[in-house]
């Protein structure tokens, strides 16, 4: 079989497009979570699916999931602003060929910025 797949698009949906570096104790601070979607009208065959590599990531900003690689957990509590990248392309069953409507190597990319702000000082009060 010979797949001729449709264009997709990748993207990116933070769950916090920003947090304090202080602001959890938790490991991960957020998720991104990366979606290929064929474009509409057209349809993805059965047996195809994707697959996702995160390695245009800023450096230190976090880790691919390791049980969802759809997911980024961000870690840093470096304050500062990371661009997370995913790149996805299509997997076909083994022993099927492999062929993009544009005739490029099917895949796309998507990308988003997680802000790390930092910790507010420490407010003062006063009375009089």
């Amino acid at each position: 079989d010979v797949y001729l797949l449709p264009p997709f698009t990748v993207t990116l949906t933070p769950a916090n497009a920003s947090y304090c570096e202080a602001g959890t104790t938790n490991t991960t601070k957020t998720v991104v979570t990366a979606e290929a979607a064929v474009t509409t009208g057209n349809t993805q065959p059965a047996g195809v699916t994707f697959a996702y590599d995160w390695s245009g990531s800023t450096a230190s900003a976090g880790a691919v999931d390791g049980t969802d690689q759809t997911k980024f957990n961000m870690t840093t509590a470096v304050v500062g602003a990371y661009t997370i990248t995913s790149k996805a392309k299509y997997v076909v069953p083994a022993g099927k060929l492999l062929k993009g409507s544009t005739g490029t190597p099917c895949e796309e990319t998507g990308s988003t910025t997680i802000n790390v702000t930092a910790k507010p000082g420490t407010p003062t009060i006063s009375a009089s």
